[in-house]
């Protein structure tokens, strides 16, 4: 009996860390991030006004779009796209790539604040709303400088609900919030999404 049990633990072990290296761990921390990102929100911006959104898929002409968080208000709509990574980050808003840097080396990423754009522009052709009513917030989650100034909407997590309060204008009805999340339910894609993505999860 008590081999049967070292031989079951030594294979769990094993199956860890072969997920490991197969990027589970930064499948975990990804998740992780997305919790802690969640939870400050729900801290932070009462219920009454807010409507917090995550892991929302849209059904897009070539193929169904992820948005990592979406916060509806009555002072406008939020696209949150979260980044899980560590150390210096440069580059400016209408460069093609940016990079980070760490003690051991220097890597070069697409501009993330592109990607935010298009899941912008495609809600916004989903919900046929004004370009006014949409905003989009880039937050790191991990241990990350600025190597240069960033825009507004570029931040850390600290700083994701002060970015979202700052837009206190009353521009959405009260009475609309919840046709616009019916709204976005109906626009979730009818396929299922490959496993290896987040499921679609509106809550």
């Amino acid at each position: 009996m008590e081999g049967l049990v070292l031989l079951i633990s030594m294979v769990t072990l094993a199956c860890l860390a072969l997920t490991l290296r197969l990027g589970g761990f930064a499948a975990w921390q990804r998740w992780w991030a997305g919790v802690r990102i969640c939870k400050l929100l729900q801290m932070e911006l009462p219920r009454s006004h807010y409507i917090i959104l995550q892991n929302v898929w849209l059904a897009d002409q070539k193929e169904p779009l992820h948005i990592d968080h979406l916060v509806i208000s009555v002072h406008g709509l939020f696209v949150i796209k979260q980044i899980t990574t560590d150390g210096v980050i440069s580059g400016k808003p209408g460069d093609a790539r940016w990079v980070r840097s760490t003690r051991r080396k220097e890597q070069a990423f697409p501009n993330p604040l592109f990607e935010c754009l298009n899941e912008v522009k495609v809600l916004r052709t989903v919900l046929g709303l004004d370009a006014s009513l949409l905003n989009f917030a880039l937050v790191f989650t991990g241990k990350v400088k600025f190597g240069a100034p960033m825009p507004v909407n570029v931040t850390r997590l600290d700083g994701l609900p002060l970015f979202i309060k700052g837009r206190d204008k009353l521009l959405i009805g009260f009475d609309d919030l919840p046709i616009l999340l019916a709204r976005i339910r109906a626009a979730q894609p009818r396929m299922n999404v490959r496993r290896n993505r987040f499921r679609p999860a509106i809550t």
